[in-house]
């Protein structure tokens, strides 16, 4: 049950929307002045506050910065209650860490929406997190057993992010690039692998990151784009490895990504060129 703590110092909002939230079976807490929050944010650890901007003792704004500003409580969801609509006062209210604004008075409809995206989405990052630390684990184990491994690991890495947010992908997506590009090639520590991916997959299998990993291990060339995307850029690093030159290794895998995945393809030699040109510059 995701905790809610309901932030307004009008008693009767308060309740009402506190009996709202219960009714929909949220477990919920109530502070009625500034001064009670922090504390009580502390004490109930909630998923998410719903935050009056206009308190007495503490405004809004200055409680959503301390609650973002803290590593304790930096991931605690704050939605903005306020019946401001001066731009300025929502640009204060991002600039503080806000995740949403809501209107007063509230329309409830579109409150229970906006809470079940903002819970949902806070859920996804927990997730996304956790599986970041199995992925550093298995980096370091890597860096431990073949560093030449580990070194080809980070690469593919590196091109899979790059190309992730060149092709605009969403946060999420460019996140499971980078861990799918960083595990890709586990199966390589076991002894007389011949790299088909099926070995990782019994090593994975008990994880709930194996729902979206899985193609990654594979590297199927059905997969989404990002999938694609730690694929070419394996494959670039691949041939470079072996001592081909980068324009030649992008002009190869243009034989082979043009016509299924020109979009991808066009977007990864743009990307090698652009770092050729850097390194000519000397930066």
């Amino acid at each position: 049950m995701a905790k809610i703590l309901v932030v307004d110092d009008n008693l009767a909002s308060c309740e009402m929307l506190s009996d709202v939230l219960t009714q929909w079976g949220y477990d919920v807490r109530q502070a009625h002045q500034g001064k009670e929050v922090l504390p009580l944010v502390e004490e109930f650890a909630p998923d998410l506050v719903l935050l009056d901007v206009m308190l007495p003792g503490m405004n809004g704004f200055e409680i959503c910065k301390r609650i973002k500003a803290s590593p304790k409580t930096e991931n605690i969801a704050v939605i903005l209650l306020t019946v401001l609509n001066d731009v300025e006062d929502r640009t204060q209210g991002i600039r503080v860490g806000a995740d949403l604004f809501l209107s007063k008075p509230v329309n409830y409809k579109e409150l229970r929406r906006q809470i079940e995206f903002v819970l949902s989405n806070k859920t996804h990052i927990a997730e996304l997190e956790e599986s970041a630390a199995v992925c550093e684990c298995f980096l370091r184990f890597m860096r431990c057993l073949d560093p030449v491994l580990y070194r080809h690991s980070l690469q593919v890495q590196g091109y899979a992010k790059k190309l992730a947010m060149r092709l605009e992908l969403s946060d999420q997506s460019i996140a499971r690039a980078q861990i799918g590009a960083a595990l890709h090639d586990v199966e390589k520590l076991l002894p007389e692998q011949e790299g088909d991916g099926e070995r990782a997959l019994e090593i994975f299998a008990p994880l709930k990151m194996m729902e979206w990993l899985r193609p990654y291990l594979l590297l199927e060339k059905s997969a989404a784009l990002e999938v694609q995307a730690v694929r070419i850029a394996n494959e670039f690093c691949k041939l470079c490895d072996e001592g081909m030159e980068e324009e030649r290794a992008v002009e190869l895998l243009g034989e082979q990504y043009r016509k299924i995945c020109p979009e991808l393809y066009a977007s990864f030699a743009q990307l090698i060129s652009d770092e050729q040109f850097l390194k000519g510059l000397g930066l």
